[in-house]
């Protein structure tokens, strides 16, 4: 199998994906986002403010595990 074949093989399975297959990470990615910016405010209200900095992202990410 070559190069062309291969790309033409990937080509046909993207063609063949549904409106909604193509969507899923896409929906995954604005899950995690809203997920985040709701843990980001609380932690900005912890802090008595209604504006989130970028210390919230940091310390709600730090508390989720997802970064040391």
């Amino acid at each position: 199998m070559g190069i062309s074949s291969g790309f033409i093989q990937i080509h046909c399975l993207s063609e063949s994906l549904t409106g909604a297959e193509r969507r899923e990470p896409l929906e995954a990615s604005e899950a995690y986002l809203v997920g985040l910016f709701e843990d980001t405010n609380l932690c900005a209200i912890h802090a008595k403010r209604v504006t989130i900095m970028p210390k919230d992202i940091q310390l709600a990410r730090r508390i989720r595990g997802e970064r040391a």
